[in-house]
């Protein structure tokens, strides 16, 4: 049994009654452990589940002993991350999206490494290693943002991969960026910023 992932059906599963159960699980870092630990929680919800892992979470699973020197480490640990996922997912016997998380313009090699990866399994297996991936440009400005990730599409397009895109902050502490200050007018995205 192959692990079942929704590409591009969550298309499909936001239209099902499943979608009320998704549960999403942010494993920084991601160990067997956290991973075994969603999976079982989200079988035992008989839910769909999304797993991802950020920058950091990625590298700590490659371990310290590999560099980090243009993304090596968060390059390799997402994929052995992600390879991971998809030996033991099939015994938990649930649908699982595989997500990467907010990818800042300095992580934008980490992205591509990783969407290198999806091209090379895509060729191999008819759907990408992952999911979908995040980029997240909020700290940037509005049209560079925009222009990057349009930039980025027409890679993942091809194998119906989601990109997701963070055009503007959040007012909160994220991933070590504290935003609790910023004025409410200034957070999320606006209907004229797209």
């Amino acid at each position: 049994m192959s692990i079942q992932l929704y590409i591009p059906p969550p298309l499909q599963l936001r239209q099902s009654q499943q979608i009320r159960h998704l549960r999403r699980c942010q494993s920084s870092p991601p160990t067997p452990s956290t991973v075994a630990a969603a999976l079982e929680a989200a079988r035992d919800a008989h839910s769909p589940v999304t797993l991802q892992t950020s920058q950091g979470g990625a590298a700590y699973f490659a371990s310290k002993g590999v560099p980090n020197s243009n993304q090596t480490a968060s390059i390799s640990g997402a994929i052995a991350a992600v390879r991971y996922i998809r030996a033991i997912a099939p015994a938990y016997q649930i649908p699982v999206i595989l997500h990467t998380d907010h990818c800042a313009a300095k992580l934008l090699p980490w992205l591509d490494g990783m969407v290198s990866a999806d091209e090379a399994y895509f060729a191999e297996q008819g759907e990408p290693l992952f999911s979908s991936h995040m980029i997240d440009l909020s700290e940037e400005d509005k049209d560079f943002n925009i222009a990057t990730t349009k930039e980025y599409l027409p890679r993942p397009a091809p194998m119906k991969q989601w990109l997701e895109m963070e055009i503007r902050i959040t007012g909160c502490e994220e991933d070590g960026v504290d935003n609790t200050g910023v004025d409410n007018s200034a957070l999320y995205t606006q209907p004229e910023d797209i």
